[in-house]
């Protein structure tokens, strides 16, 4: 009697060999869930930081009826707002709610995994999630619940949701794919054409022809296309009602004409980074060995649709032009099914197949301890972050909510110390990068003139300048000389309180206080 995680039977002769290949697939399974176990204890006291913060504080300041894109120009789309408000009214605002939104982000990723790679070879998927998720962690705490990682287990999820139709036959899956693909889309609008790419792909398989030659679907091409348009009602009509609740429309279509395009064109990574960054090599060979490996039909195009998964994962990385790394995760995520899958295909194919099987496996297991390892030297530049909050405790802890500024990216930690200290910024400012461009641009310039006419009618007490320069990722206040006019401001209507220099593990900052005003905590 065989059981769900039995491994496929290898073709081979000898016991010895036999017993090896049937398992390998569960040990290299089980090390990289010792791998995990052990990064998950590690991460265990991580703090809410980098892009998690700001995007509970962009929940914070809407939970103060402040509206998104009409009164904060942000960058996120909507997905990314709801997908944050959702952990934030569940779980919890604190770093423990989001450690356990990415574990269960993890968690799923592997349970999707499993269901992909299907009867025979689950093991592998477990071993393909947990690879994946091993990959994200060692990113350590500043990307803990990114939104490329949300991406990435719902694309996940969509090829589960396929690959459970053509197992079956039923087009009431691709609804599911189709569903998660929107949820995906609201997140990061460029997913769109991978949900269309994966879609495509689908409808080729059960296109008409020989019943030997094609993917059987009750219904046919109408029944999927009818449900792939149902899957999508449900998030277009989401972002649809939140826009109109915020009353969001307008500034939202000027964010996504102006401020996005710019903000995509700025500190673009050069192609021979993003080129290596995508480990193409790497990602040619699985094309090459998926584009001959035979029995296709028979194994349900499970490597192709994994391959296509890396693909789409690359395309996702060169799009955004940035190179950084949580923008692989997609890919990554495929790449880790692909090879598990490869691997444990590979046992049942005689001595050379099952060599190079279990070399891959035992590979796959050394490659997830140094992922743990990463993980547990992973750092961020937040040393100064403390400091930064008994700060702004001193000069007035919540008396500060709507008097105090941060002129900050991602970086600082500013908008982190709000957070923690629930204190709504004076004007929503979530990034000054709009405000210190490295080239006049007209799409700034309105942001400026904002910026300015808050100044001059209602000066915030408190303005918090962090040595983070973006675009150009330097450590210094040289953007301020990229808008004098503020410099001016800041010089004759402010005195500067306190400075904490920068050190390789802290971003330094300024503290400036309105003229004529005396805080007091």
């Amino acid at each position: 009697m065989t059981t769900l995680f039995d491994p496929p039977a290898p073709d081979q002769t000898d016991a010895v060999g036999a017993k090896i290949a049937a398992w390998s697939v569960p040990a290299a399974a089980a090390a990289l869930l010792g791998c995990l176990a052990w990064t998950l204890w590690i991460a265990r006291s991580w703090p809410l930081i980098h892009d998690a913060s700001i995007m509970h504080y962009m929940v914070l300041l809407m939970d103060h009826g402040i509206a998104p894109y009409r009164d904060v120009p942000d960058l996120n789309m909507p997905g990314a707002h709801l997908s944050e408000a959702l952990v934030m009214h569940t779980l919890g605002g604190g770093a423990a709610a989001w450690r356990l939104w990415d574990l269960l982000l993890g968690l799923l990723a592997i349970g999707a995994s499993v269901w992909i790679a299907g009867p025979g070879l689950r093991w592998a998927g477990v071993a393909a999630g947990t690879f994946a998720y091993l990959i994200h962690l060692s990113d350590g705490a500043m990307n803990l619940g990114q939104r490329d990682w949300l991406i990435a287990v719902l694309l996940l999820g969509a090829l589960g949701c396929l690959r459970a139709s053509m197992r079956r036959g039923a087009a009431g899956w691709i609804g599911g794919a189709s569903l998660l693909c929107g949820l995906a889309t609201t997140i990061k609008p460029h997913v769109l054409l991978v949900g269309l790419a994966f879609f495509a792909v689908f409808c080729w398989l059960i296109r008409p022809g020989p019943a030997d030659r094609r993917v059987a679907l009750r219904g046919g091409l109408p029944a999927a296309a009818l449900w792939a348009i149902a899957g999508m009602i449900p998030p277009t009509a989401m972002v649809a009602a939140y826009l109109a609740y915020w009353r969001a429309w307008p500034a939202f279509l000027g964010i996504l004409h102006g401020l996005i395009p710019w903000y995509a064109n700025a500190q673009r990574a050069p192609m021979a980074d993003m080129l290596a960054g995508s480990m193409w090599p790497i990602v040619a060979a699985a094309g090459l060995a998926t584009a001959f490996w035979p029995r296709r039909r028979e194994r349900g195009w499970d490597l192709e649709w994994a391959f296509l998964g890396v693909a789409a994962g690359v395309w996702l990385y060169l799009v955004q032009d940035k190179g950084w790394p949580y923008h692989r995760y997609t890919e990554m995520t495929f790449l880790a099914l692909w090879a598990a899958l490869a691997c444990a295909r590979a046992l049942g194919r005689g001595f050379a197949g099952r060599a190079i099987g279990v070399v891959g496996l035992v590979l796959c297991a050394v490659l997830g301890a140094g992922l743990a390892w990463r993980a547990s030297i992973a750092t961020y530049p937040a040393r100064n972050l403390p400091a930064l909050e008994r700060d702004l405790q001193q000069l007035g802890g919540q008396a500060l909510s709507g008097k105090v500024q941060c002129m900050d990216t991602v970086m600082g930690g500013c908008i982190t110390a709000l957070y923690r200290l629930k204190l709504v910024s004076a004007t929503g400012l979530l990034g000054d990068a709009g405000l210190f461009p490295e080239h006049p641009s007209p799409v700034t310039d309105p942001y400026q003139k904002q910026f300015a006419q808050v100044l001059a009618q209602r000066p915030p007490e408190v303005i918090v300048i962090t040595s983070v320069t973006w675009p150009g990722d330097q450590y210094s206040y040289d953007k301020l000389r990229r808008w004098p006019a503020f410099t001016q401001v800041l010089a004759r209507r402010y005195r500067l309180a306190h400075e904490v220099v920068t050190t390789p593990d802290g971003v330094g900052y300024r503290l400036y206080v309105l003229t004529g005003k005396t805080l007091t905590p």
